[in-house]
């Protein structure tokens, strides 16, 4: 996936959710996974907008990259952008019931989690 295609896929997905919302202060469940990381100015609105979804018994996952800036995701030769394109393809591939590409596995079970 090139940076291009996940940022054009990124952009309909959030249509998609303004699209579902009703009102303006609504929050869809179509946008249920957020991507920031630690020197991003967004990062309290994420945790915070994360938050609403967690107490309004939404599924969410809130996934934080530590020491990087606003779009390190575009750097595909980053380990940690190449991470953030593994967790967009899985949210995708479950949210629009399509399988993952080879070069994205789904990652392996553990019994232990942090």
């Amino acid at each position: 996936m090139t940076a291009a295609n996940a940022s054009r896929s990124l952009t309909v997905l959030i249509a998609a959710g303004a699209k579902a919302s009703k009102a303006p202060t609504s929050i869809t469940p179509n946008w249920p996974d957020a991507v920031t990381v630690t020197r991003a100015a967004e990062l309290s609105n994420v945790s915070y907008m994360h938050s609403r979804l967690v107490d309004l018994e939404r599924v969410s996952d809130l996934h934080v990259w530590e020491g990087l800036g606003h779009a390190f995701h575009l750097d595909a030769k980053l380990p940690e952008g190449q991470q953030a394109y593994r967790v967009m393809a899985r949210f995708f591939a479950k949210h629009l019931g399509t399988a993952l590409p080879a070069s994205h596995p789904a990652p392996a079970t553990t019994a232990a989690t942090r």
